[in-house]
């Protein structure tokens, strides 16, 4: 073999090796693109599985119902209906600065509350229509919500809730009474 074959086939070889860490390179660089659009689209997964998840959250705490039926303007009932196939706790109604509690309500149930019987109730039967401030409850997670009249439905904080429910007068002085005039019944089509 002369020089000069020795010499072309060395050109060859380092051609051979440049090309060889050429395509390696694409290969790496590929390989990271690939790698970065699967955490692109996992991510993506993630929020659109959260999303869903707050979702349904909401609507589940949307299944929670509140009226007051006043017939007669003589007496005037709470009913609180809970469609969910999920309990809630701590449900809350803020009538007229006066905070009346139901501390459980089972999946699927009503409770009708006759608030017109009430000792400490701080507003006159005749006002209780306009009085609806707000209720609130936590769901089956403990999550807390908030319902008023003009702000609609919201998820708030524990220390939210907690700060509204203990500053609201009445809270605890009617809790036993608010109880002995509960009657709770099941929702058969529920």
């Amino acid at each position: 073999m002369t020089d000069q074959e020795i010499s072309r086939r060395s050109a060859w070889v380092e051609w051979g090796q440049v090309v060889a860490v050429a395509v390696g390179a694409l290969g790496l660089t590929a390989a990271g693109w690939s790698g970065i659009l699967q955490y692109q689209a996992t991510q993506d997964q993630l929020d659109q599985s959260k999303n869903t998840r707050e979702r349904e959250r909401e609507e589940q705490a949307s299944l929670i119902d509140t009226n007051l039926i006043s017939p007669g303007k003589r007496k005037t009932v709470l009913v609180v209906t809970n469609y969910s196939r999920r309990s809630v706790s701590k449900y809350g109604a803020n009538i007229g600065g006066t905070f009346i509690v139901i501390p459980t309500l089972p999946s699927c149930t009503q409770a009708e509350m006759q608030i017109h019987k009430l000792e400490g109730l701080s507003i006159s039967v005749r006002d209780l229509d306009s009085a609806f401030n707000a209720h609130l409850f936590l769901d089956w997670e403990g999550r807390s919500w908030i319902f008023t009249p003009d702000r609609g439905l919201k998820a708030i904080n524990q220390n939210q809730y907690f700060e509204y429910t203990d500053g609201l007068a009445g809270y605890l002085p009617l809790a036993d009474e608010v109880e002995s005039l509960t009657k709770r019944s099941r929702i058969s089509d529920c």
